[in-house]
């Protein structure tokens, strides 16, 4: 069995190299590799206390995502795989190897992402009397995954909802702290985790229905928005103000050199007509 102490080394050892762009304003924050190195830094601290007061200041903040203890240093040994893999593997192999080795939660998000931690089973009740079961994913270590992925859903296997708990608490203190770009001024201050949740668990909920429907598109993009359009017709129906769908997605939509992600292209739509 692997312990927690291997499992962070091996987290380290598959992490690609990064160093922070520079932070000017909250856009900087969010764009990468800001937004992978955030996701490592809060792997690091304690997520039960409150979050240091650097997250109030873009300059230390940038300091904190500088730090080298997040990769493997040179010089310093691999870590020991287990079943015949390599650095370069697939995810989907350390998935595997790690979920029947460990106590973790394991989950492959791609060629590179991995995510690792503790489940804590919740439920969260919708003003309308909806109630979705879901697990809050503690005690984190990442690699190569953006703090923007606030969850996801195991559609092939137990179909359960994953929160993570660093996402949640990265988007409070976004919305708690006072560097704000004209668009969040916009919308206003979103000081609520229960806004977030009731957001992101309406996504995850309705991709979950629509994949066990067969009606999820192949494109991304274009699942993505359906799924969306799914969740504000649940929102709506379990009485949650449209602000806080516009707010969440305010928080979350960034433009870099990835190009804009589902959160920007809502953001740049009519809110009017997403909430007739």
């Amino acid at each position: 069995m692997y312990t927690d102490d291997h499992i962070k080394k091996i987290v380290r050892f598959l992490r690609k190299p990064a160093k922070p762009r520079p932070i000017q304003d909250i856009e900087d924050v969010k764009k990468t590799p800001n937004d992978v190195l955030m996701s490592y830094w809060l792997n690091s601290l304690d997520l039960k206390g409150p979050l240091p007061a650097n997250m109030n200041s873009l300059s230390k903040l940038e300091k904190c995502l500088a730090d080298p203890q997040f990769f493997t240093q040179p010089g310093e040994p691999e870590p020991f795989l287990e079943d015949g893999l390599q650095k370069d593997s697939p995810a989907y192999c350390f998935e595997a190897s790690l979920g029947v080795r460990s106590t973790k939660t394991v989950k492959a998000l791609g060629s590179d992402e991995l995510l690792i931690g503790d489940k804590e089973p919740k439920q969260f009740e919708y003003y309308g009397g909806l109630v979705i079961p879901y697990n809050l994913l503690c005690k984190e270590q990442s690699a190569n995954v953006s703090i923007h992925l606030f969850g996801y859903t195991n559609t092939a296997f137990d179909q359960e909802i994953y929160i993570r708990e660093s996402s949640l608490r990265f988007y409070q203190a976004m919305a708690k702290n006072t560097f704000y770009s004209q668009e969040f001024e916009t919308v206003g201050r979103f000081r609520s985790p229960w806004g977030h949740l009731a957001v992101t668990l309406a996504h995850e909920y309705c991709e979950r229905e629509l994949y066990r429907k067969n009606e999820l598109p192949d494109d991304f993009m274009e699942r993505e928005l359906l799924v969306e359009k799914h969740a504000r017709a649940l929102l709506q129906a379990q009485f949650v103000k449209p602000k806080y769908y516009f707010q969440f997605h305010a928080l979350r939509s960034n433009r870099d050199e990835r190009g804009a992600n589902v959160s920007r292209e809502i953001f740049n739509l009519d809110f009017n007509t997403l909430f007739p």
